[in-house]
């Protein structure tokens, strides 16, 4: 079939068209895959097809390795994603106030922002629970979250009482699983007990009675970041940081099976006035802040996710 143009400026046109399309073929391709999305309510990310443009305008084989961005954030499935801004949150995030589940909640003003305050009164209070966390402990959970007890705080120590103030609680019919901050005398605290049950059924799992340098005073009146990542299988994994120190780490950590046995305290904060009514008013308020809960996404601790706040 003969093909004619009706003068040089016609062929001229297409000609630059075909060479755009071609030039283009080489340097876009549309199968590549990228998880975005995932909200606060904890529905689940969204993998979608995104062109990915290579910088040689030549795209390597299918097969081959890809520099692909992949927010940090969406590398497991997202449970939390909260900064308290909209001063508001919901399922399956959760808090004791020391009078009931989630109320009252207060909202403090930051900078940027808002926080929760609690008042840490002589019972249970600021208690932060994750709803069904059980079922997520066999593919590891990651926690991040932020603290700031103000100056006028009193952890337990400061009153020469026994150092009670929990990181984290999860108990259950395969026993209980703690983390508790000691040494706050002067300051606030400057290590950390962990605990556990092994396999075995003896109680020296963690630390035991010993415990752990934070690397730092969690001094008051900063804002403190908290990581902790637990994996409950086999072998299971525990690694904390405060303020991206490493505080505990072992990949090879023996913990007591099933992980569905940690059904009933399922608390990644869980905070323990003393009962003795002193100071008869109470420890003290303080907040809390920039959460982030990701399930089956491995140890974050170390490339932890972008920050949604900032205090």
């Amino acid at each position: 079939m003969k093909v004619s143009f009706c003068n040089k400026s016609h062929f001229n046109y297409y000609l630059l068209l075909l060479v755009i399309f071609v030039l283009l073929s080489s340097c876009l391709k549309m199968d590549r895959i990228v998880v975005e999305g995932g909200d606060k309510n904890g529905s689940g990310p969204t993998v979608v097809n995104t062109p990915v443009y290579c910088e040689t305008g030549v795209c390597p084989d299918d097969n081959a390795d890809f520099p692909v961005n992949i927010d940090v954030n969406m590398a497991g499935v997202v449970l939390v994603d909260e900064d308290f801004n909209d001063m508001n949150y919901g399922a399956p995030l959760s808090y004791y106030t020391g009078i009931a589940y989630d109320e009252p909640i207060i909202y403090h003003s930051e900078n940027t922002g808002y926080s929760i305050q609690f008042s840490h009164s002589t019972a249970l209070a600021g208690i932060g629970t994750l709803l069904d966390l059980s079922n997520y402990l066999g593919d590891g959970v990651y926690f991040r979250y932020f603290v700031n007890y103000p100056e006028d705080y009193y952890f337990p120590g400061d009153m020469g009482m026994f150092d009670n103030l929990k990181m984290l609680k999860i108990s259950g019919s395969s026993g209980d699983i703690e983390f508790i901050y000691k040494d706050s005398s002067s300051g606030g605290p400057k290590s950390l007990q962990l605990y556990w049950i092994n396999n075995s059924g003896v109680a020296t799992g963690g630390t035991g009675a010993a415990s752990v340098s934070l690397g730092k005073t969690l001094s008051k009146g900063e804002w403190h970041k908290i990581e902790i990542y637990i994996k409950i299988a086999t072998p299971s994994i525990v690694h904390v940081q405060v303020d991206d120190y490493d505080v505990y780490k072992n990949n090879d950590a023996d913990i007591r099976l099933p992980s569905s046995g940690y059904g009933d305290a399922e608390q990644f904060m869980s905070v323990r006035a003393s009962n003795s009514g002193i100071p008869p008013e109470g420890h003290g308020n303080w907040f809390h802040d920039d959460i982030t809960i990701i399930y089956n996404g491995g140890d974050l601790c170390d490339t932890g996710p972008a920050l949604t706040d900032s205090n």
